[in-house]
């Protein structure tokens, strides 16, 4: 009896793992910020900007994926929207242009495939992974000692940052599904803002040791494409 049992597990898994394997196609966008120097802790409301990018899903059952995705990325912030002295007082403002790639490993709380019936029509999920990412980044200024702060800007300039978030998957029409994702990046580098350890005049315009985050928050419009073996008897 236990032989059969662990038998049938493993013809089940088995079944799972094999119908479970598709892929699907994506169309992602939506806003953005960043958290550092400029925006030490507000979330949305300091300059939040745009993203918008593709990206390309394979599913290994009906609870596991991995996604690679490709974003642009636009990023905004400025100090006279931080309530605090310091950043009252140095008053900069900084603007980057980020191309965002990221590689992502998914885990669904329920077993979901769009247009399924024998999975859940919905699911949360959460994911974490490897982001690399190049920016160009410009700062820019006037203290309230009324002298400017000029920079050049950083140039292209590549670095990585680790992803994690979650999100809420469900279908929509056939083959279509529909996802809203909270994805925030932690950066190893502290020259997102372009300000870094700068100094200037003898004031240190940047914190010491303190890396950069962004965040994307996106609707996401998933396509599946049909399996081979989709077409069974009595499966729609």
């Amino acid at each position: 009896m236990i032989k059969q049992i662990a038998f049938a597990l493993i013809c089940i898994t088995g079944i799972t793992a094999v119908y479970g394997q598709s892929s699907e196609f994506g169309l992602t966008a939506g806003t953005t910020y960043y958290i550092g120097e400029l925006n030490p802790k507000t979330l949305y409301l300091n300059q939040p900007t745009y993203n918008a990018g593709i990206f390309y899903r394979r599913n290994l059952n009906w609870r596991e994926s991995f996604r690679l995705q490709g974003n642009y990325v636009k990023l905004k912030a400025q100090d006279n929207a931080v309530n605090q002295p310091f950043n009252t007082f140095r008053n900069l403002a900084f603007e980057s242009t980020v191309y965002h790639f990221t590689g992502l490993f998914e885990f669904n709380f329920f077993p979901y495939e769009i247009h399924n019936p024998a999975t859940f029509p919905a699911t949360p999920y959460l994911f974490t992974g490897i982001t690399a990412f190049y920016y160009n980044s410009s700062v820019s200024g006037e203290t309230t000692n009324s002298f400017e702060v000029s920079y050049a800007n950083t140039g292209s300039q590549f670095s990585f940052a680790i992803p994690f978030g979650l999100g809420f998957k469900f279908n929509f029409a056939g083959k279509i599904g529909l996802a809203i994702e909270w994805n925030m990046n932690k950066t190893f580098t502290d020259n997102l803002d372009a300000t870094d350890n700068r100094i200037f005049e003898n004031w240190q315009f940047g914190k010491i040791k303190n890396k950069d985050w962004y965040n994307l928050t996106n609707i996401m419009l998933i396509y599946r494409f049909r399996r081979k073996n989709e077409r069974c008897p009595g499966v729609n």
